[in-house]
């Protein structure tokens, strides 16, 4: 809900040393509870017919927001200094990707479907870029390649 691009497996982090940096494992640990926690929320939504763009805006609406508090919650973690050139382009990739469905949902409503399937095509990309970061660091839970959750991120 829950993503730079990251070329492989980033290694476990030195230790906290009395900052409010986390280690990897505990990064990984907070941020999937995060996503873990706003991918049940998405899950309960109930998916409308896709010949109401009335209610697929609704949905999508309903989706940014509840992964707009997720990604809020994402920025108030201190990834370990090495790991924080990856992780804040998760977010920013995150953050692009909730922007697109937010035009995609105007788009709907204002009856431009084609600027809606424009939206949504900008978004999927961002969302792919988020989803190399979160496998390639061990964020399972902020991962929709297993279809844990529709939408882009945590």
């Amino acid at each position: 809900m829950l993503t730079a691009v990251v070329g492989g497996a980033l290694g476990i982090a030195a230790c906290d040393s009395g900052s409010d940096q986390l280690s990897q494992r505990e990064l990984v640990r907070r941020a999937s509870a995060v996503c873990r926690g706003a991918n049940e929320r998405v899950e309960r939504i109930e998916a409308p017919s896709l010949a109401d763009p009335d209610g697929v805006g609704r949905a999508i609406g309903e989706v940014v927001v509840i992964q707009r508090r997720a990604l809020a919650d994402l920025r108030e973690l201190e990834p370990p200094t090495r790991d924080e050139p990856g992780y804040d382009g998760w977010l920013r990739d995150l953050d692009a990707a909730l922007d697109q469905m937010s035009r995609a949902r105007a788009a709907l409503g204002r009856g431009d479907r084609p600027g809606a399937d424009a939206a949504t095509l900008r978004a999927r990309e961002r969302g792919d870029a988020a989803e190399t970061f979160a496998a390639a660091y061990g964020l399972d839970a902020c991962s929709t390649t297993d279809e844990q959750a529709p939408g882009p991120g945590p």
